[in-house]
């Protein structure tokens, strides 16, 4: 398997410079939270250690209600833990997956010019901002992003961000991050009435070509339903599947 989850693991190092997020590196689990924003909050590489699934969703449940961690939880394909999930499962956790996806750059996929669409990078606060407006309602929902947290990774040389558009209407968001030769593009969007026009392929044919004259080897993401059969054509490797779960609150 050549998903290793460092892409994640680097990024969230990095938001965790912010001065409005946490991060957590502990011998049992990883965990980001940033202050009044609904990404990237989360848990990651978790590690069970001598506890049984149930003592460790016990002890999950028991940080959760004293607000030390977020509820939503990632696995890792490589690491998977059948007895974990199924004491989710039993404990009536909401439980869902994204596919884990590699590309290794070395054959980029030509796309056709689509008329009437341009792919900027964004600069300045103004575009920023439209950015995250159109991620916020089309992938977000009534949760938002917090925008001091994206002003802070668009000054970051790791960082890059795209606007497309439809003539003068911005229709697709992504974001590409590197790190030492790997990279990761997330926050992936297309507005709505605009999809299945091409759009989401072209941004992230985009990422990836940036990705490339960059030096890089290795683009990985988490992919959604939604996203995956896109990133599928563009030649992204398919490396088995992310278990998400909302850690419930502990019953008193």
């Amino acid at each position: 398997m050549r998903y290793t989850e460092q892409n994640i693991t680097h990024l969230f190092d990095l938001i965790g410079n912010y001065p409005g997020a946490e991060l957590q590196l502990t011998e049992h689990y990883k965990s980001i939270g940033v202050q009044k924003s609904v990404w990237p909050n989360q848990l990651w590489a978790m590690r069970r250690g001598t506890k049984s699934a149930a003592g460790y969703l016990d002890f999950l449940e028991q940080a959760l209600a004293e607000n030390r961690i977020p509820g939503l939880a990632m696995g890792n394909p490589a690491k998977d833990d059948k007895d974990l999930l199924q004491e989710a499962r039993n404990r009536q956790y909401k439980i869902g997956s994204w596919t884990a996806m590699c590309h290794d750059l070395t054959s980029l996929k030509k796309l056709p010019t689509l008329a009437n669409f341009e792919i900027r990078k964004v600069i300045g606060r103004d575009e920023l901002k439209t950015w995250l407006n159109l991620a916020n309602t089309e992938l977000m929902g009534a949760e938002r992003l917090n925008e001091g947290l994206f002003e802070f990774l668009v000054h970051s040389d790791q960082c890059s961000f795209y606007l497309g558009f439809e003539g003068n209407q911005a229709v697709a968001t992504a974001m590409l991050f590197e790190h030492n030769g790997l990279g990761g593009i997330c926050l992936v969007s297309t507005k709505s009435g605009f999809r299945q026009r091409g759009y989401g392929a072209q941004i992230t044919q985009a990422c990836l070509m940036e990705a490339k004259s960059r030096g890089l080897e290795r683009i990985e993401i988490q992919a959604t339903t939604l996203g995956k059969g896109v990133y599928a054509s563009l030649g992204f490797s398919d490396e088995g599947e992310i278990p998400v779960f909302r850690i419930n609150q502990m019953k008193s």
